[in-house]
């Protein structure tokens, strides 16, 4: 999964979740990263959470000459996804 898919994938599972805790998710940039750079997650309490997303590649790297293979395009967030996340155990 290349980053900026993946960050809004992480975006719109947090929105998803809507934990009570959280205020706000949105994508963030820094000076000098080409794209978007992370999600900032701010709780009520106001103190921002800055989630970097960096990208690796493996040895041979990935070819961004081609498209990104997406092996499954058609899937969604479950949604109940928020019931399921206030039903599990506390850690």
């Amino acid at each position: 999964m290349r980053a900026a898919r993946f960050t809004e994938f992480m975006r719109e599972l947090l929105v998803t979740l809507d934990h009570p805790d959280i205020a706000s998710v949105e994508p963030f940039n820094c000076e000098g990263v080409t794209g978007t750079a992370g999600i900032k997650v701010t709780p009520h309490s106001g103190r921002p959470i800055f989630l970097r997303i960096t990208r690796i590649s493996g040895p041979g790297g990935d070819s961004f000459a081609s498209p990104e293979v997406i092996p499954f395009p058609d899937y969604q967030l479950p949604p109940d996804l928020q019931e399921r996340f206030r039903e599990q155990p506390p850690v």
